[in-house]
């Protein structure tokens, strides 16, 4: 009972808020301009500011670098088995892209992140330890997924040529890893000088508290702006590739990777439950954006990311229990 209580304590709030943000769409009391403008705020401010936020309080004193290994090892390997399965059993060039896309690239920012925040009780010694360690392997597998989605999209992009400036100068520009990169230099800057160690934090209280307030407010509301933008659209010709590339995104994945992980039997608590938000989360929703720009199948890459987001709702609330049960949270 208590790891049932533990799942739904996790995994409900982060589903209300989305369902809010559907509810408040369909009352029409959100617009498609404002969700717009907000999915823009999430994306170029707030979550920039989360991210930044988590690296800047945390130390990173003993970086552990079995579990980044471990991040980047997986990331790469899922990304290569996708790219085999795309090349046997998916025919349509212009869905190729999106699929292996979708196979191996988490929501890690809009769902990760706020279901890593809710495993633990608020200021828990085990909740700080978490975050840290999802601020650390965001620093790592943000732009590791961004480049990798460049990569697929280009491979199987139809008739455009792909300009290789524009495509780096869109890596290099993306705010969530300007935010990651950011909060490194700090840590850098306090490893080098240790006498501003959370200078800002400590001097410049009101910088620090406007940083926090904003921080606060990124995880909810990228999660309402991500409900109020779902639309079920008639997707008869998709499900062909909408089920198989759910199923391998939210259940095979994250059950591989997370078995693999408990068995090597060198991941604590924290790690696991960070490990958790990454793999589990489902599609991430930029991806859809990305499929448009660069001229792949946007609208399957739209109706993956509902679907998805939508059915790991149970599978995160499976993972969550069963990894509970067996003591690994």
């Amino acid at each position: 009972m208590e790891s049932f209580v533990f799942a739904i304590n996790a995994v409900l709030p982060l589903l209300l808020l989305v369902v809010l943000g559907y509810f408040l769409k369909r009352i029409k009391l959100f617009s498609d301009d404002f969700l717009a403008k907000g999915n823009k705020f999430c994306f170029y401010v707030a979550l920039p500011v989360l991210l930044f936020k988590n690296i800047y309080d945390s130390s990173f004193i003993h970086i552990d670098w079995k579990l980044i290994l471990f991040v980047v090892v997986t990331i790469f390997c899922v990304f290569f088995v996708g790219l085999i399965l795309i090349t046997l059993f998916c025919k349509d060039r212009s869905k190729k892209g999106v699929v292996l896309q979708a196979i191996f690239r988490s929501n890690f920012a809009y769902i990760g992140i706020p279901l890593a925040s809710s495993l633990f009780a608020a200021g828990s010694l085990e909740a700080q330890e978490t975050l840290a360690y999802v601020s650390l392997i965001s620093v790592f597998a943000i732009p590791l997924f961004n480049i990798l989605a460049v990569v697929s999209l280009t491979l199987f992009q139809n008739d455009k040529k792909v300009n290789l400036k524009k495509t780096f100068l869109g890596i290099v520009k993306n705010p969530l890893i300007i935010g990651t990169v950011i909060g490194i230099l700090f840590i850098v800057i306090r490893t080098w000088i240790p006498s501003t160690s959370f200078f800002v934090r400590d001097e410049l209280t009101f910088l620090y508290k406007t940083i926090t307030s904003i921080a606060h407010i990124a995880s909810p509301l990228a999660l309402i702006v991500l409900g109020g933008q779902f639309e079920f659209k008639a997707v008869k010709d998709l499900w062909k590739y909408i089920l198989p590339t759910s199923v391998f995104r939210i259940v095979i994945v994250p059950l591989v990777i997370l078995t693999i992980a408990v068995s090597l039997a060198i991941f604590d608590g924290p790690k696991i439950a960070a490990l958790i938000a990454l793999f589990a989360s489902p599609v991430a929703v930029a991806s859809a954006i990305m499929a448009k720009e660069m001229n792949n199948d946007h609208i399957l890459a739209g109706q993956i990311v509902v679907w998805t987001t939508m059915a790991s709702g149970i599978t995160i609330f499976l993972f969550i229990f069963v990894f509970k049960s067996l003591g690994y949270l």
